[in-house]
């Protein structure tokens, strides 16, 4: 799990940096108050499902599937990668909340110190989730090759 965060840390900073270097601010997203409300919406759902993932996995014990998966090592694993996504998940919402009390009609440090870390989280959350997903894919079709 270190090296996929930290792989998903590096790509959020690349991303940043690109935005940086090619002098794309706030101001250059249209509607960007909108796309807050939004990721709050998708983030605040995304943080449901995955924790609900969570707490079914403990209650599955005698499940071929999960009792396949403990045995392929993947249980830890995946827990692990769900308590990450969801922490970045929740995190990425509570920045979002945070952008509604900003003024970001008017470029500044204040907003593009916003706007970076915004897309920071943003990044992060997409492919930590996306890493949970194929992961989740990985395990399923190795469970089902084993029987």
């Amino acid at each position: 799990m270190k090296r996929v965060a930290t792989i998903t840390t590096l790509i959020g900073l690349l991303i940043c940096i690109i935005l940086f270097q090619l002098n794309i601010d706030i101001s250059s997203v249209p509607y960007f108050k909108e796309l807050l409300s939004a990721t709050i919406s998708m983030g605040a759902i995304a943080v449901g499902f995955l924790a609900a993932a969570i707490t079914l996995m403990p209650t599955l014990q005698t499940n071929d599937f999960l009792t396949i998966l403990k045995r392929l090592g993947g249980y830890n694993k995946l827990l692990n990668a769900l308590l990450v996504a969801i922490a970045m998940l929740f995190i990425l919402c509570l920045i979002s909340l945070i952008g509604f009390f900003l003024d970001i009609d008017k470029v500044n440090i204040y907003t593009s110190l916003f706007f970076y870390t915004w897309m920071f989280f943003f990044v992060n959350s997409i492919s930590l989730v996306s890493y949970v997903i194929g992961m989740f894919l990985y395990y399923l079709k190795s469970s089902s090759l084993d029987k």
